[in-house]
């Protein structure tokens, strides 16, 4: 499925979102990151074990529920840096939900690509963190 954008806009995107943290935030973020998104930001982080529960349409093994308090969801692999990853992109959606400006691009084109848009967004937002 296309992207309605280059994965050059969206880490545009992902910049002007990371853009929006301080520098403490982001170091917590990176190094206590479940904790981080927890007392931060009020998001619940449920790590499942390896073949447990989570059945994802993301990218990566992790899911992210727009609840109150938002809800992200991991499958724990064996690599710690890739379930942090995992939670950042998740953190991504949830940082791309609350912003206008990408609302407003994503809006005009149709649900698939829009979908994709944010994956790679996300997936920037993630790894410009780590």
């Amino acid at each position: 499925m296309p992207s309605a954008i280059s994965r050059l806009a969206a880490g545009g995107h992902a910049d002007r979102l990371l853009a929006e943290l301080d520098g403490t935030t982001r170091e917590l973020l990176t190094e206590e990151t479940p904790v981080a998104l927890r007392e931060l930001f009020d998001i619940k982080v449920t790590v499942h074990p390896p073949g447990g529960p989570l059945n994802s349409s993301c990218g990566v093994h992790g899911k992210y529920h727009p609840t109150e308090p938002p809800h992200i969801e991991i499958q724990q692999s064996s690599s710690g840096r890739r379930d942090r990853f995992t939670m950042l992109h998740e953190f991504g959606h949830d940082r791309i939900r609350r912003d206008y400006v990408i609302a407003d691009e994503f809006d005009a084109v149709g649900s698939d690509a829009a979908y994709r848009s944010q994956e790679l967004v996300a997936d920037a937002f993630a790894g410009r963190l780590l």
